[in-house]
């Protein structure tokens, strides 16, 4: 039992990436999850046949499958995340009486996006995991816990609309991606909203 939990800690990976303009493959000949943290650009999310669109902030989970993540728009997205084979959950369902198999369904990829202070703390445990890779006690096991612990708290939130998605930054993403920053529509468009709060007739008068 102990070999075995050594044998599958050793195969908790966390690496960095930045895309270029090739696309990533993601396949392997073992089961795999990932869980992967979304920065500086967008990218999209091919994976068993369907297509979604990480923005930047969100942390994407992927159940066992196969697929590919490539660039979309001008920007590089950084992916800071790690994989682990399926069998873990398992391992943690039996041992710490805790079932993560929703958040990674096969075939099946979700997106989380959970306030900045929550990005952070993935943020901090990835790179502390990444770092420890190759240590002689690794707590590839432990750390994996902590983002799964995360990841369940947001899921669960946004399952049950305690916060709604934030549509919004995806929609900005996008908008960022395919149209230059342009000051003058932009400062004009909070100008607007600013007189919104005096009198709808200077609204009116201003924005035509």
């Amino acid at each position: 039992m102990r070999a075995e939990r050594e044998r599958l800690n050793a195969k908790i990976v966390a690496e960095n990436l930045r895309l270029g303009a090739e696309a990533r493959e993601l396949t392997s000949e073992e089961e795999l999850c990932y869980l992967i943290l979304v920065s500086g650009g967008s990218c999209n999310v091919q994976w068993d046949g369907q297509t979604t669109l990480a923005a930047p902030g969100c942390a994407l989970l992927l159940g066992p499958g196969s697929g590919r993540l490539q660039q979309a728009g001008s920007v590089p997205p950084e992916l800071l995340g790690c994989r682990f084979p399926v069998a873990v959950l398992h391992d943690i369902r039996n041992t710490a009486q805790r079932d993560d198999s929703a958040l990674f369904e096969p075939g099946k990829a979700t997106l989380l996006y959970g306030p900045v202070q929550w990005s952070s703390c993935l943020r901090t445990v990835l790179e502390l995991m990444r770092k420890a890779r190759g240590e002689q006690d690794y707590p590839g096991m432990l750390y994996l816990g902590l983002l799964l612990h995360y990841a369940e708290q947001e899921y669960r939130a946004e399952s049950h609309a305690a916060r709604p998605r934030n549509e919004t930054v995806e929609q900005l993403s996008l908008i960022h991606i395919s149209e230059p920053t342009r000051r003058t529509p932009i400062s004009y468009a909070v100008f607007c909203l600013k007189k919104k709060k005096d009198t709808t007739a200077k609204l009116g008068a201003l924005c035509p």
